[in-house]
């Protein structure tokens, strides 16, 4: 009837991507009771549909004339409110099929969680068989060893308008968050240990998930003294600014590092390093911040 398709691609995934979340153009060329009611059929809540005895109704009632004078206004304005609701619909659409593609990348994000968790509880404890062990939520633990205690705790989810807003948008997306803290007794300085973050995110390639440690330290410009340094941030508008282009009051301290299952040897076996320092009295603040280049870790 347009002579054009409603989406124009290229690519398979961009007519996906269209019809999920695509707003239809409108019909200029049919008679307007018709464009409306070709609207109404491309509702995407199947709910919002006329019904089969209803599209044939009108059919059989749209005029084979061109209506005029207020039959014609009035049906302009008919079809006016099918468009409006046309893109409520395709608004309400996006949110459903946004909130259902987030719960499926919170259970992955739960699933190699639980992986990762096991990985390093197993190693730990092969290695130091006496250690206390206390069993956490969502997967989560604490090992002790004398007054040193490292503690994992389990996932959560994290609310998308938290770490990115319309008016402070975010470079990449988080789905999840879990804090990995070595805590000792404060020493002389008031020095209490470490914290690193455990994101599940898209922070290197855009739409690719999966878990990435992190850490964050103060400006070096802000006169402060933290107790733990450097510390986990869970995803929110501090932590985005972090990661976001200027000079904030928060940087990276850590590069964004891939935790990938089946190769976490460096990752375990440098906590089992630092847990054995603090087991002994020796994990000593760090000599210079931040200890690993962060630049260029995640995308911007």
């Amino acid at each position: 009837m347009e002579g054009t398709p409603p989406f124009m691609g290229p690519y398979e995934h961009d007519y996906h991507d269209q019809h999920l979340h695509g707003v239809l153009p409108p019909l200029t060329t049919a008679p307007p009771l018709l464009a409306a009611l070709i609207t109404e059929c491309l509702f995407r809540a199947p709910q919002g549909r006329p019904a089969a005895g209803n599209v044939l109704a009108r059919l059989g009632q749209i005029p084979t004339a061109p209506l005029s004078g207020g039959l014609a206004a009035l049906a302009q304005a008919n079809q006016g409110a099918v468009a409006r609701q046309a893109e409520a619909d395709r608004r309400a659409s996006a949110h459903a099929t946004e909130a259902d593609r987030r719960k499926a990348l919170l259970d992955a994000a739960t699933t190699s969680f639980s992986f990762i968790a096991d990985a390093v509880l197993t190693t730990l404890t092969t290695a130091a068989p006496s250690a206390e062990v206390r069993k956490g939520n969502q997967g989560g633990w604490t090992v002790r060893i004398n007054d040193a205690q490292l503690t994992l705790s389990g996932p959560r989810e994290t609310a998308p308008e938290v770490w990115s807003t319309t008016s402070t948008p975010a470079p990449f997306d988080v789905i999840a968050s879990a804090t990995l803290s070595l805590k000792v007794p404060a020493n002389y300085h008031g020095y209490e240990g470490r914290s690193h973050s455990l994101w599940y995110a898209d922070a290197q390639t855009k739409n690719q998930y999966q878990w990435f440690e992190t850490a964050f330290m103060d400006t070096p410009l802000r006169a402060t003294s933290r107790t733990m340094e450097p510390f986990a941030f869970d995803p929110h508008h501090e932590s985005r600014a972090a990661v976001s282009p200027g000079m904030m009051m928060h940087q990276v301290a850590w590069p964004f590092t891939p935790l990938v299952i089946g190769d976490l040897d460096e990752f375990i076996s440098r906590w089992a390093d630092w847990l054995a320092q603090a087991a002994t009295g020796r994990l000593a603040h760090p000599s210079r911040m931040p200890e690993r280049d962060p630049q260029g870790s995640w995308r911007r």
